[in-house]
């Protein structure tokens, strides 16, 4: 009996500590990690697969926080991107401007695109005999220019955050078709079908704005009209890959 009344008064002295141990506060380390997802109502798990992200805006003369935006609200976009090679040491061996404009759907972006691309011959092709008259490196060093006309859809992800702690941060994954007119120093110009492939990470810095850089992959497959009625189809055509690396300047509307 004695050893009961014994242990129940330790446990009777020892339980205020315990309890004002566990109601600490938190460390500012702690609510560091969890407001990036208490702003959004999320969990951190919900928000890495979602598209949505939270603009925090500020009135910095007055000092005040103001409502948040919510990129789930975009409902347009333009975007301004210049292209250039991948490989650093021939950069401007491939280079060309896009414009693109794009049209919020339920879960994905449809997007109208053109461009305007200059590549020499050797980073793009190769010779199958479509230039029989000129030397190799004539061929190689010649310069394709192609226009372009494409649409396709992209999707608009966040989970670069669970890497990074930024709110701002976003990905993007597009898939596009295409068709392609290209003109060539030694001969004809050839037109054709093509598709792109291309992924990008961006900052969003405001309601309206975001630049980024993204990384493209293209294929077109073009040919020239016929010189004789017999000539084959593989004869008068060219299968243009190349990949290039995209400063992106968007804005929304």
């Amino acid at each position: 009996m004695k050893a009961l009344i014994a242990l129940l008064t330790l446990f009777i002295l020892l339980n205020p500590i315990t309890s004002a141990q566990t109601t600490l506060p938190p460390t500012d380390d702690e609510l560091e990690g969890e407001l990036k997802y208490l702003r959004s109502g999320k969990t951190k798990d919900q928000k890495s697969l979602d598209e949505e992200l939270r603009i925090q805006n500020y009135d910095l003369e007055a000092g005040l926080s103001l409502d948040s935006y919510s990129t789930s609200k975009d409902s347009s976009r333009v975007s301004l991107l210049y292209n250039l090679n991948t490989n650093p040491m021939k950069a401007m061996d491939v280079s060309g401007f896009e414009f693109q404009y794009a049209r919020k759907l339920d879960r994905a972006w449809w997007e109208f695109y053109g461009a305007q691309s200059s590549a020499k011959f050797s980073q793009v092709a190769d010779a199958n005999g479509q230039f029989p008259t000129f030397s190799s490196d004539e061929i190689s060093e010649q310069t394709l220019k192609t226009t372009t006309l494409g649409t396709g859809l992209s999707y608009r992800t966040s989970l670069i955050q669970t890497l990074f702690s930024s709110d701002n941060l976003f990905e993007t994954i597009g898939a596009f078709v295409n068709y392609n007119k290209t003109s060539t120093e030694l001969g004809e110009s050839y037109s054709g079908p093509g598709m792109k492939a291309d992924f990008g990470l961006h900052y969003r810095t405001s309601n309206s704005f975001h630049w980024g850089m993204r990384f493209n992959y293209n294929l077109a497959h073009v040919k020239r009209s016929k010189v004789t009625d017999t000539e084959k189809s593989s004869e008068r055509s060219l299968l243009l890959k190349w990949t290039s690396f995209a400063a992106d300047l968007s804005f929304y509307f």
